[in-house]
Protein backbone atom coordinates (compact mmCIF):
# COMPACT_ATOMS: atom_id res chain seq x y z
CA UNK A 1 0.00 0.00 0.00
CA UNK A 2 2.76 2.24 0.58
CA UNK A 3 2.91 5.30 3.02
CA UNK A 4 -0.35 7.16 4.05
CA UNK A 5 -0.05 10.59 5.61
CA UNK A 6 -2.26 12.22 8.38
CA UNK A 7 -2.21 16.00 9.23
CA UNK A 8 -2.68 16.40 12.99
CA UNK A 9 -3.17 19.13 15.24
CA UNK A 10 -1.08 20.75 18.23
CA UNK A 11 -2.74 17.99 20.26
CA UNK A 12 -2.43 14.90 17.94
CA UNK A 13 -6.31 14.81 16.43
CA UNK A 14 -6.17 13.85 13.31
CA UNK A 15 -7.40 16.46 10.48
CA UNK A 16 -7.29 14.66 7.47
CA UNK A 17 -5.69 10.57 6.23
CA UNK A 18 -4.68 10.84 2.78
CA UNK A 19 -3.37 7.88 0.41
CA UNK A 20 -2.83 9.22 -3.16
CA UNK A 21 0.23 8.72 -4.55
CA UNK A 22 1.36 6.17 -1.34
CA UNK A 23 3.47 3.83 -3.52
CA UNK A 24 5.25 6.83 -5.18
CA UNK A 25 6.03 8.49 -1.83
CA UNK A 26 7.41 5.25 -0.53
CA UNK A 27 9.70 4.89 -3.50
CA UNK A 28 10.76 8.37 -2.92
CA UNK A 29 11.28 8.35 0.67
CA UNK A 30 13.42 5.07 0.22
CA UNK A 31 15.91 6.68 -2.74
CA UNK A 32 16.22 10.03 -0.57
CA UNK A 33 19.69 11.03 0.02
CA UNK A 34 20.83 10.01 3.99
CA UNK A 35 20.15 14.01 5.76
CA UNK A 36 17.80 14.58 4.07
CA UNK A 37 13.79 15.32 5.29
CA UNK A 38 12.31 13.11 2.94
CA UNK A 39 14.78 10.42 3.61
CA UNK A 40 13.83 10.41 7.39
CA UNK A 41 10.32 9.17 6.12
CA UNK A 42 10.60 5.32 7.10
CA UNK A 43 8.77 3.45 4.06
CA UNK A 44 8.00 0.63 6.68
CA UNK A 45 7.68 2.44 10.01
CA UNK A 46 5.39 5.42 11.55
CA UNK A 47 7.46 8.86 11.10
CA UNK A 48 6.05 12.17 12.38
CA UNK A 49 7.65 15.91 11.74
CA UNK A 50 6.26 18.53 13.80
CA UNK A 51 5.98 22.12 12.44
CA UNK A 52 9.49 22.89 12.48
CA UNK A 53 10.40 19.98 10.51
CA UNK A 54 7.81 20.98 8.32
CA UNK A 55 9.17 23.97 7.40
CA UNK A 56 12.29 22.15 6.42
CA UNK A 57 10.66 19.82 4.53
CA UNK A 58 8.73 22.03 2.27
CA UNK A 59 12.08 23.99 1.71
CA UNK A 60 13.70 20.62 0.13
CA UNK A 61 10.63 20.10 -1.88
CA UNK A 62 10.86 23.24 -3.62
CA UNK A 63 14.44 22.17 -4.34
CA UNK A 64 13.26 18.80 -5.83
CA UNK A 65 13.17 17.91 -9.45
CA UNK A 66 10.35 15.53 -9.85
CA UNK A 67 11.36 12.69 -12.52
CA UNK A 68 7.77 11.89 -13.71
CA UNK A 69 4.09 13.42 -13.75
CA UNK A 70 3.58 11.43 -10.63
CA UNK A 71 6.55 12.54 -8.20
CA UNK A 72 5.38 16.02 -9.04
CA UNK A 73 2.02 15.13 -7.85
CA UNK A 74 3.34 13.67 -5.01
CA UNK A 75 5.84 16.18 -3.88
CA UNK A 76 3.07 19.14 -4.63
CA UNK A 77 0.42 16.86 -2.15
CA UNK A 78 2.92 16.28 0.50
CA UNK A 79 4.18 20.45 0.36
CA UNK A 80 0.09 21.23 1.01
CA UNK A 81 0.10 18.63 3.87
CA UNK A 82 2.84 20.02 5.43
CA UNK A 83 1.87 23.77 5.29
CA UNK A 84 -1.56 22.96 6.28
CA UNK A 85 -0.01 21.00 9.38
CA UNK A 86 2.12 23.89 9.69
CA UNK A 87 -0.99 26.21 10.07
CA UNK A 88 -2.72 23.75 12.67
CA UNK A 89 0.74 23.98 14.48
CA UNK A 90 0.62 20.16 14.45
CA UNK A 91 2.35 17.76 12.57
CA UNK A 92 2.70 15.40 9.93
CA UNK A 93 1.90 10.85 10.43
CA UNK A 94 3.58 9.28 8.03
CA UNK A 95 2.22 6.01 8.46
CA UNK A 96 4.47 3.31 6.57
CA UNK A 97 3.30 -0.31 4.96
Amino acid sequence: MGVSVAVQDMVHGQISLHYANANTLSKMAMRAPDGTMLGQIHAYADTMFNSHQLRMLVAEIATLSPVDPEEAATLDELAALATDAIGQHGYLWFCGD
